[in-house]
């Protein structure tokens, strides 16, 4: 039962349980020679083997876009390695998907090349990179030649599933001193879409309880990980801000807000378990219940967040 929720309600138990069966995977690295990566798949040229990471095709648009274009690169020099796949510009599959891997092929050949097939954006992924302390290159490429590579791609059956394994060599690089500061954080989200209807109303009721709201758009990298570093609570409607609870310099507190009556991954729940953070939640109606919880707004009812939030205070850890 330690798995579950701390405000699990037995109603919900089936909704926080049923995923339990989807057993995640060790990061495998597979070493590929003379082949060629598109369309997200490699091909091993020397046996024709198609190996691929996840459901997809070569179709013929991708193909004939690359060869036109020029849109490639040729590496017989160097061993590369490439750890990405449909997700990897989305902040959350970059930090539990991207860089778990990209530490694990490092950790198998120092000296490998990683190659992005996108631009990379200055807002959080060069700078993560830049950490890591790694060779790469990255660009519009439609296909990669190379002549050994190494592929650590994740399944669909991983994506929101994790192991702790993951993340043993993540501090190393993010988190580097176990801060003696308690700050409870509400990320409040610019977007468009998914956001809290009432938000007005449930800001003071963050404060009052001791919250600091903070617009992650407004940070920088750095800063972003200085703050997370430095809290032991954090709070925010599902969404890729919840991520930064890898950042935590200690074992805390996640409270999640998500649409109510959604049979959505619980990839936030399950990362909580394997930071062994305390995870609390609070289903919300919806502006539109027939839309996914992808771009769904809620509304907070106020008396339930109160008391969940009178019960994290008697909960926190530090």
């Amino acid at each position: 039962m330690s798995n579950l929720p701390k405000n699990i309600n037995s109603k919900d138990l089936d909704y926080f349980t049923w995923m339990d069966k989807l057993y995640p995977e060790p990061i495998c690295i597979n070493e590929i020679n003379q082949g060629i990566f598109v369309n997200s798949s490699f091909i091993e040229v020397n046996k024709f083997f198609l190996f691929k990471s996840k459901i997809s095709i070569l179709n013929l648009k991708t193909i004939t876009t690359g060869l036109i274009k020029r849109k490639f690169s040729i590496f017989k020099d160097v061993s590369v390695a490439i750890c990405v796949n449909q997700w990897s510009n989305n902040y959350f599959h970059w930090f539990t998907e991207v860089i778990p891997r990209i530490i694990e092929s490092k950790k198998c050949n120092s000296d490998v090349v990683f190659v992005f097939p996108f631009t990379l954006n200055e807002q959080y992924q060069i700078p993560s990179l830049g950490m890591l302390n790694i060779s790469y290159v990255h660009n519009n490429y439609h296909w990669i030649f190379f002549k050994k590579a190494f592929s650590s791609q994740n399944t669909i059956k991983n994506t929101g599933h994790f192991l702790l394994s993951y993340f043993e060599d993540f501090n190393k690089y993010f988190v580097s001193h176990r801060s003696e500061k308690n700050k409870k954080i509400y990320i409040k989200r610019k977007a468009n879409k998914r956001r809290i209807i009432n938000e007005n109303e449930i800001i003071p009721i963050f404060e009052a309880s001791g919250f600091i709201i903070v617009e992650l758009e407004n940070l920088t990298f750095q800063k972003q990980l200085e703050l997370f570093s430095e809290a032991n609570v954090i709070a925010s409607i599902h969404g890729a801000g919840l991520t930064n609870m890898l950042f935590l310099s200690k074992p805390g507190i996640v409270l999640e807000l998500s649409k109510e009556n959604e049979n959505m991954d619980k990839c936030f729940f399950n990362l909580s378990k394997v930071c062994c953070h305390d995870y609390y939640y609070l289903f919300c109606k919806s502006d539109k219940p027939e839309e996914s919880y992808h771009s769904a707004n809620i509304f907070v009812h106020a008396g339930k967040l109160m008391s969940i939030l009178n019960e994290i205070k008697k909960n926190e850890k530090y």
